[in-house]
């Protein structure tokens, strides 16, 4: 008959998440700001950089003790500039920005899950061909392009990686797999004959590569790149 207290965190990815961080967080977020520090902060997840340091983890530590919440020491990671660190799904090393290795994981599972196939499946089509090009063009560039305050998978990672060779091995893996759904064979010679890039592009592959380089450029011509061929 007695009631109990129970506090629970909220999950991960819930989307009200970001607000009340920011919502708790402002007055820290003003105040570091001011200091010679570079500061980045997505919800709960921080980076901080420069000579300031030490005043900022101050200026952190005791704002947050201020409104009775801490931060789990396990979670904190101090580095040096030029190390190699994960941070929001990316994986950098001084102007070396990549994807980090679950990130990369996670597209890879995603596109093997899209590109499997089954058994008395007609596969040598076009059709079939266009049918997996189409998710896998939802999945990484198109869901979010009707709103301008969401990133899809592409606006975020494209929009930030540095290194083209990543991008570029990524775009191969995505174009062997298709490939394969096509020829029922793997790392073949023949199955870049039997599927060249001009047959891709058809059934409608934009090259990862390119929407990389144009989203370095400006999103908005990404955005438009997209709509034109896949939306």
């Amino acid at each position: 008959g007695q009631v109990q207290r129970v506090y629970k965190g909220i999950a991960q990815g819930f989307a009200v998440s970001p607000f009340l961080a920011n919502y708790l967080l402002r007055d820290i977020d003003e105040a570091i700001t001011k200091l010679d520090v570079v500061y980045y902060r997505y919800s709960d997840d921080i980076l901080l950089l420069g000579p300031d340091f030490e005043k900022a983890k101050t200026i952190l530590y005791e704002g947050l003790a201020s409104k009775g919440l801490t931060i789990n020491p396990k979670k904190v990671t101090p580095i040096d500039a030029d190390t190699r660190f994960t941070f929001l799904g990316f994986d950098i090393c001084g102007r070396d920005i990549t994807f980090s290795k679950s990130s990369m994981n996670r597209v890879k599972k995603d596109i093997r899950r899209m590109t499997k196939t089954r058994k008395g499946q007609d596969k040598r089509s076009e059709d079939v061909l266009r049918r997996i090009i189409r998710q896998i063009n939802h999945k990484l560039y198109v869901a979010h392009l009707q709103n301008d305050r969401e990133f899809g998978w592409g606006e975020y990672f494209l929009g930030t990686v540095t290194t083209e060779a990543d991008v570029r091995m990524l775009d191969e893996f995505v174009k062997d797999h298709i490939r394969h759904v096509y020829t029922g064979k793997w790392n073949s010679c023949s199955n870049y004959h039997k599927v060249p890039n001009d047959m891709l592009r058809r059934c409608g592959y934009v090259s990862m590569v390119h929407l990389w380089k144009l989203r370095r450029i400006s999103a908005s011509l990404y955005r438009n790149e997209v709509r034109m061929h896949m939306a």
